[in-house]
């Protein structure tokens, strides 16, 4: 039996980033990257490179591994692309390697860090490529992914944010049907043979956000934090009445 809670905005963990810029070097013209060239300058400086000039559309692909994270696909025109998610990190040799979650701040500095090595001169572990104000060069961020929970699956409790308080219900499930008909006017799309949750693509911002029946809720296609938690808002704003009590 579906429950009334009033709900607000959960915490939510960022599970991709991704993003573009681009590389123009110093010559005059268009920027005509030799990537082969690069890839192996690269890899002799002990990073993980993978180039195959056979592609249909050729690319380096560079993974980022240490203190920065991500991997980033670099094409001859100086376009490079940055893909950002979960990653092991060890702080030393003798640590052990844990889980690091990614973040906005630290897909910015993976790629300063990328375009550091690429402009820096080989005698400074670097590729020495002669690069348009390197230091101004700035991602965009393009889409991000993120999860969140309206209640804890293993008590059931509600999560942070929602304010029923400690001594409140728990729940064990989302009436997805409950929620699909709360939110029919925003377009919202619920086929159970398909996909087990309820999908609402908003319009402002532009995210789509998948609500499942374990409490779980995804926002896909975020450009920003803010976006994330706008979504989140709305999304909690529709659930009392779809909370099923334990």
């Amino acid at each position: 039996m579906a429950t009334k809670a009033r709900v607000l905005a959960p915490d939510y963990r960022l599970d991709s980033v991704n993003g573009s810029f681009r590389l123009k070097t110093e010559d005059k013209g268009t920027t005509q990257l030799n990537l082969n060239d690069l890839s192996k300058k690269l890899h002799a400086l002990g990073h993980t490179t993978q180039y195959d000039p056979k592609e249909k559309s050729p690319a380096m692909k560079v993974t980022l591994k240490g203190r920065y994270t991500g991997t980033i696909r670099v094409y001859q025109s100086g376009k490079c692309t940055y893909l950002g998610g979960k990653n092991k990190y060890r702080k030393d040799k003798n640590s052990p390697a844990v889980d690091r979650p990614i973040s906005v701040e630290l897909a910015h500095a993976s790629v300063k860090a990328f375009v550091r090595v690429l402009a820096m001169p080989p005698d400074k572990k670097g590729c020495g490529l002669k690069l348009q104000k390197p230091n101004a060069i700035q991602m965009k961020v393009t889409s991000m992914m993120a999860t969140s929970k309206l209640f804890l699956p293993e008590t059931g409790e509600c999560a942070k944010g929602i304010s029923e308080g400690p001594d409140g219900p728990t729940y064990t499930a989302v009436d997805l049907e409950a929620f699909a008909d709360a939110t029919a006017g925003l377009d919202s799309k619920f086929d159970p043979e398909v996909k087990n949750a309820v999908t609402i693509p908003w319009k402002m911002p532009q995210v789509t956000t998948l609500i499942h029946r374990t409490g779980n809720v995804t926002v896909v296609g975020a450009v920003s934090e803010a976006d994330i938690r706008v979504a989140l808002e709305r999304v909690v704003a529709f659930a009392p009445g779809s909370l099923v009590e334990a």
